[in-house]
């Protein structure tokens, strides 16, 4: 039996332990704006490659395969078959995964969102990057974080978006 699945929180604290530590407000804004604009620089890369995909090879998503140490891009075309084949396989649970994956697809051809196909030892899912703030997630879980320790219980992530500084998330 597999260990559990960390839940949101748990997954904040390993990956931004500085946050758990600080002891005031102003040290964990400080440490959740660099951390997100750290994970923006990485995210964004990712979104330049789904782009020149896109422009290449049409509509599709990009693949991130833990299980296999492999990364790509999936066309609509080639989630379609994988979609028939699981169909044909009786592979009730890819072909309800896939067959979402293709409607999110088939309803982004005009690059609204970054589409990335997770798939780990245990699950695949569908991740969608906003290229408005691609880290949003990650930053709301950090707030989170910060809430939850103390330190930032005066932070607010809707006051946050009000008063962001320029050009933060682009």
């Amino acid at each position: 039996m597999s260990a559990p699945k960390p839940t949101r929180l748990e997954l904040a604290t390993r990956f931004f332990p500085e946050i758990s530590k600080t002891t005031n407000a102003t040290d964990a804004k400080d440490a959740i704006e660099m951390n997100t604009r750290a994970c923006e620089v990485i995210l964004l890369d990712l979104l330049k490659r789904h782009d020149a995909e896109f422009d290449n090879l049409g509509p599709g998503c990009l693949i991130l395969n833990l299980r296999m140490d492999a990364a790509g891009y999936f066309t609509l075309e080639a989630l379609a078959d994988d979609f028939q084949t699981a169909i044909k396989h009786g592979d009730t649970a890819i072909k309800d995964f896939l067959e979402g994956v293709v409607r999110e697809v088939e309803a982004n051809t005009n690059r609204e969102k970054v589409l990335i196909m997770l798939i780990d030892k245990s699950s695949q899912r569908l991740l969608t990057l906003s290229r408005d703030m691609p880290a949003s997630e990650i930053q709301e879980m950090q707030y989170a974080l910060a809430a939850g320790m103390g330190a930032g219980a005066d932070l607010s992530y809707a006051r946050f978006l009000a008063n962001k500084p320029k050009g933060f998330g682009k």
